[in-house]
């Protein structure tokens, strides 16, 4: 993932936890909050 990118399906980064809802860009302060959750993947639908 990079900062601008956007997925047609949302981001998670729990099962039920959403990093960035679907057609939504992906920002810096997105990666912060994964770095202070200390989490190594995501998932998504696409």
């Amino acid at each position: 993932m990079k900062a601008g990118q956007i997925f047609f399906h949302p981001v998670y980064i729990e099962d039920d936890v959403v990093l960035v809802p679907a057609g939504i860009a992906i920002r810096g302060k997105d990666f912060e909050r994964l770095r202070i959750r200390k989490v190594q993947s995501v998932e998504t639908e696409g």
